[in-house]
């Protein structure tokens, strides 16, 4: 999903309920007409009450109406942003009070000066005010967190006082250390992008990194290691590294070949493992080397144990994750989302020892949050961005050991799509979504965009015509083979495009649009191109010319994206279903009952079919379950 992911920028039907339950309350009390507001001085508990910007907090109250929205308030009753929605897409930071009056709930820290805050849990049919007190305390990084002597850092930091000027110093002993550099923070605390270079002769070991502050007086610190860092780089063939598989987005093993059409209704649970935090999972897993890794709308990135389901390590981000990382070279590659009143500092990508969850380097996004899985080819990640709907995003490519930002740019619409690239890697291809471009009456118009992988120019930009009326966003990865492009639209339209040129070679209807349009990215083989619609149906096109070949009628909207291995299909639906197909005719030959709608799409490694499912349990399946 990450056709999923992209898509999750935009899809609100998903979550139109809560928003009903919230305008029905409002409507009730009428405009204009206020609770009476009851507050409980700190009656609210945080697992933690100090912490940087970015820190994710969870908070509990009680006392409430059963029933009630809760929501949680930064800064209340200071001046400054609040979360001002009940939820962002998946990740919700209301919670609603239970029998007994309780309510959980939880929010990621934003970019705010050191100080102390009121955070509030406010109950929006009671009025109960239940409040905490959180001091926020400044942190610097170094982008770059280990790498060789002569490395460039790139030294920045969050929760400093506002406008205040900022000493930073190199192999810092608790005291002094040798200047290497000045900042100025903004006006909510924040610098960022501090060129250092680490001594051409400094010796391998870790050194202390000091950022001061004129105005707060502080001093905080951070570690960079001069060294390598031991990264397990081996693979197989039947590893999945990244959503599409390879950098082509086929989304087909070719290495399977434990399970077929004429076992796979012998799959059975191997596993089934909780994540740590409970919530949503979006994105598609990813297996290398025996570990299946899985990001989460709750902000943490957990490697899991292949064979077994066991946690190995987790890795806690600065806001939620709608993707899972791309893995290649013993990294481990993904981005973060941020939310309202969340600022800048929820747009961010990381880099992390695919082992043991080290940090290598990390970077903030200026084009705004990455939705979806990267691509990485050929030294470069390759990082789509996006900012909420109908605003602007862009595409960036960093160096894949450093993270030194190799190109950029910025686009008018956001890029909610993971890349692919033809098998030379020189043409990356994206799709991206709204604002509204066109001037065809409103109606929100999608590009796909070739871009040189070099130099990030454009090779060709195509409009996605206005062919039927409504939403013309394009959330899905293009899929390439033999010089061609098969995606999906939210007008619900599948195309066929030329890669050279970008220009239509041919169209498929499915039948539904907009929120019910394609969300799921294709599979292609055999000389046929596989997604599921929001007509509850997954459809095999024949690429000569979009016949079609057949279709499989689900009790649910398909936003998974189908994964191929051993002529068997095998896709998620919305009826909360893992489905198992014959590639050739359409044919069941074997599903399974989650407890929730399937986004996520699933992949197949070593004979092991894995899907994080959205009811809070990551499965794997395997032949009679051993």
């Amino acid at each position: 999903m990450t056709v999923e992911k992209r898509i999750l920028g935009r899809l609100k039907w998903l979550i139109v309920p809560v928003f009903c339950l919230l305008l029905i309350t409002l409507l009730v009390k009428g405009p204009g007409v206020k609770l009476k507001q009851t507050f409980a001085s700190g009656g609210l508990a945080l697992n933690v009450t100090s912490g940087t910007v970015g820190t994710h907090i969870f908070l509990s109250g009680s006392g409430y109406t059963p029933g009630e929205i809760v929501r949680p308030t930064w800064n209340y009753g200071g001046t400054g942003t609040v979360v001002t929605e009940n939820s962002f897409y998946y990740f919700n930071p209301s919670g609603v009070a239970d029998a007994n009056g309780t309510a959980s709930m939880s929010i990621f820290i934003p970019g705010y000066s050191t100080g102390n805050y009121t955070i509030a849990g406010i109950g929006l049919t009671s009025g109960l005010i239940e409040t905490a007190v959180f001091h926020l305390i400044p942190n610097v990084e170094t982008g770059l967190s280990i790498g060789p002597a002569g490395s460039v850092l790139r030294l920045g930091g969050w929760g400093f006082a506002a406008k205040e000027a900022i000493t930073l110093y190199w192999n810092w002993n608790g005291t002094t250390g040798q200047t290497a550099g000045t900042a100025s923070t903004d006006a909510h605390g924040a610098f960022s992008n501090r060129a250092f270079t680490v001594p051409a002769t400094t010796a391998n070991r870790t050194y202390t990194v000091a950022a001061s502050g004129s105005l707060s007086k502080t001093v905080v610190t951070s570690t960079f290691t001069v060294g390598t860092p031991n990264l397990n780089t081996q693979t197989t063939p039947a590893d999945w590294p990244t959503f599409g598989n390879n950098t082509q987005g086929t989304r087909v093993n070719a290495s399977e070949t434990t399970l077929s059409s004429s076992n796979v209704s012998m799959l059975a649970l191997k596993w089934k493992s909780a994540f740590p935090i409970p919530g949503r999972v979006t994105g598609s897993p990813t297996i290398v080397n025996g570990i299946a890794y899985v990001g989460t709308v709750q902000g943490t990135l957990v490697a899991f144990n292949a064979n077994t389901g066991s946690t190995l390590w987790t890795f806690s981000a600065k806001a939620p994750i709608y993707g899972s990382p791309t893995v290649q070279n013993g990294i481990a590659y993904f981005g973060t989302v941020n939310y309202p009143g969340q600022g800048s500092s929820g747009n961010y990508f990381y880099a992390l020892n695919a082992s043991n969850g080290s940090l290598i380097w990390a970077n903030s996004l200026v084009g705004g949050s990455d939705w979806v899985d990267p691509l990485v080819l050929n030294g470069r990640v390759f990082v789509p961005t996006a900012r909420k709907e109908a605003i602007a995003g862009g595409f960036t490519a960093f160096d894949a050991t450093t993270g030194a930002t190799i190109w950029s740019f910025s686009t008018p619409y956001g890029v909610w799509a993971t890349p692919t690239a033809d098998p030379t890697g020189s043409n990356i291809y994206v799709d991206t979504g709204n604002p509204c471009l066109d001037s065809g009456g409103g109606i929100c118009s999608g590009y796909v965009l070739d871009v040189n992988a070099s130099t990030g120019t454009r090779v060709w930009t195509t409009l996605i015509p206005p062919d039927i009326s409504g939403d013309d966003d394009v959330p899905t990865t293009p899929t390439y083979n033999n010089g061609h492009l098969y995606l999906g639209c939210k007008n619900g339209l599948f195309y066929n495009l030329n890669a050279s040129d970008g220009s239509i070679v041919w169209k498929y209807n499915s039948g539904m649009s907009g929120d019910k349009g394609i969300f799921s990215s294709a599979a292609f083989y055999n000389n046929q191109a596989f997604f599921g619609g929001g007509d509850d149906r997954m459809h095999a096109l024949n690429a000569s010319g979009g016949s079609v070949a057949w279709t499989y009628p689900t009790r649910g909207i398909i936003m998974s994206s189908p994964a191929i291995a051993n002529g068997v299909l095998y896709t998620g639906s919305g009826d909360g279903s893992v489905y198992a197909l014959n590639v050739t005719n359409g044919t069941k030959l074997w599903n399974y009952q989650t407890g929730a709608t399937v986004m996520s799409s699933p992949v197949m490694s070593n004979g092991v079919l894995f899907v994080s499912g959205s009811d809070g349990y990551f499965y794997a399946f395997s032949l009679n379950g051993k």
